[in-house]
């Protein structure tokens, strides 16, 4: 086996450290991106349980207006002595509850509908940082790859023995 001249070792010995340092240098930038997105998902998680409790809220609070506005009903209609069961005394009451159920609805619904979204960009963020982490790892093996099949086959000759099963390590001469 020729001898290897210490300069040609050095050479290859720095492509595969490039090489290396490359796939580390990705693989890093890939699990901050991951990091990045995993926190912003939780942000959002937390945001979508904090829509459901405002919807539950909401309503609760709703029902309770709505219930001393009936009361409110009553009372002005007792108060002029007019009877609880009339026909004007039911349509009142029907009026207020339906306009009462129907802005409840719409505030519930813009609530659920805004922690829908949320939950949705949750997911897709979790999805993202995952796919960021292994495209990273992809880029910087096919960067590794690359920077080492630029380099001179004669400078990677004295790493031929750890690559090669069975294969005796070089002697340097």
């Amino acid at each position: 086996m020729g001898g290897i001249t210490g300069a040609a070792a050095t050479a290859g010995g720095a492509s595969i450290a490039s090489a290396g340092l490359g796939i580390v240098s990705s693989v890093m930038g890939g699990e901050a991106t991951n990091a990045a997105d995993q926190y912003q998902a939780g942000i959002l998680s937390e945001k979508a349980q904090l829509g459901q409790t405002q919807a539950v809220e909401v309503n609760a609070n709703s029902v309770m207006r709505l219930n001393a506005s009936l009361g409110n009903i009553d009372a002005v209609r007792a108060a002029s002595g007019d009877s609880p069961t009339s026909p004007t005394a039911a349509a009142l009451r029907s009026v207020t509850t339906s306009n009462a159920d129907q802005n409840k609805a719409i505030q519930i619904g813009n609530i659920l509908s805004q922690s829908e979204m949320d939950v949705a960009g949750a997911n897709y963020l979790k999805s993202a940082g995952s796919f960021a982490l292994s495209q990273s790892i992809l880029s910087g093996v096919t960067g590794a790859a690359g920077t080492v099949g630029k380099t001179n086959p004669a400078n990677l000759s004295a790493f031929a023995g750890l690559f090669t099963p069975g294969a005796a390590p070089p002697v340097p001469v």
